[in-house]
């Protein structure tokens, strides 16, 4: 059996303008699961570069040491913040021809959906 390097199911985040970063971040934790890997908080910079390694250097040591705290400061230095992910979120719509299992998908992977404070 070919072995597979990490870095061929998931790429280094560095473009902090992307606001793609919590889909990225769901990506690695689910490589990271089937790679049955549990130290997070070790294993998440090493996909980490540019400013996004930036960022996390300039962590304190307790937030690196903690994956909930870590992964809380990542969101919040490059995820798209709650008001714009409403914003988005208002302005989608259900496309032609778009099936209603995709369209509903798109909206629970939205950014909004992490904004719990703004769903109660």
């Amino acid at each position: 059996m070919a072995s597979v390097k990490l870095s061929d199911i998931i790429s280094k985040y560095e473009d902090s303008n992307s606001g793609e970063f919590s889909e990225w971040l769901d990506k690695l934790e689910l490589v990271a699961k089937l790679q049955k890997i549990t130290d997070l908080e070790s294993f998440l910079p090493l996909f980490l570069a540019g400013p996004a390694f930036a960022v996390y250097k300039q962590l304190p040591e307790s937030d690196k040491e903690d994956y909930g705290k870590l992964k809380a400061a990542l969101l919040t230095a490059f995820g798209i913040n709650c008001y714009t992910a409403y914003d988005e979120l208002q302005k989608r719509v259900l496309r032609d021809g778009e099936p209603v299992d995709v369209y509903l998908a798109d909206i629970k992977r939205s950014d909004f959906c992490r904004c719990d404070y703004l769903l109660q």
